[in-house]
């Protein structure tokens, strides 16, 4: 399954939708951020919000509703110096997300062995995050004091978490599949279309 090792704080559940809510985010699903629609508006938001922010690159006006083959999480988000992660376990069949989305300053996926000492000893401090995570942790004013997570995980908290996503394509359809309401659209389309063609028939008689 993808992992990260990431330096990051995990941001509440409630404290995303109340955000999503008060900047009109539509695109964004709080209980799905690392789909393209939804980081690229939360990570554009960030960026228009907040002028401490480092530059981020232009982002991509229209992200894909599907993921292109070998979809990557952080090359998703290259063009923002913040990147949103999340945890996600297939097997988990008692909940559809975690109580935490994780806003990174640093993240690198792990696919083999990797040395953690190496990886975290590249890190560079900087001003911006802590400033970042004060922001977001008081939104709506600070309202959510504390949300029940994993072992060790507390709201907030900048530090280093290894971050397991064992789905990244949760969320998005194949490209020649059709949605439920687009077959009973299509289905409904058809009949209304036969129900005209017996009409012109009986009036023809």
């Amino acid at each position: 399954m993808p992992t990260y090792l990431t330096h990051a704080f995990p941001l509440p559940r409630p404290l995303i939708r109340i955000f999503t809510v008060l900047h009109d985010l539509s695109p964004c699903s709080p209980e799905h951020l690392i789909s393209p629609p939804s980081s690229h508006s939360l990570l554009s938001c960030f960026h228009s919000l907040y002028p401490f922010l480092p530059f981020a690159s232009p982002p991509p006006d229209f992200p894909p509703a599907t993921p292109p083959t070998g979809f990557d999480l952080l090359v998703s988000q290259s063009y923002s110096p913040v990147k949103v992660l999340e945890v996600y376990n297939p097997d988990d069949l008692a909940s559809a997300f975690t109580p935490y989305a994780y806003i990174a300053d640093y993240a690198i996926r792990i696919d083999d062995v990797a040395d953690i000492t190496a990886i975290t000893s590249q890190y560079l401090e900087n001003d911006w995050f802590s400033k970042l995570r004060d922001e977001l942790m008081n939104i709506g004013g600070g309202v959510v004091e504390a949300v029940e997570g994993g072992e060790g995980v507390k709201a907030g908290r900048i530090g280093w978490y290894v971050v397991v996503n064992g789905d990244e394509e949760r969320g998005f359809p194949g490209e020649e599949e059709e949605s439920e309401g687009e077959e009973e659209f299509k289905l409904e389309a058809e009949l209304l279309g036969r129900k005209g063609e017996n009409v012109g028939k009986e009036e023809q008689q």
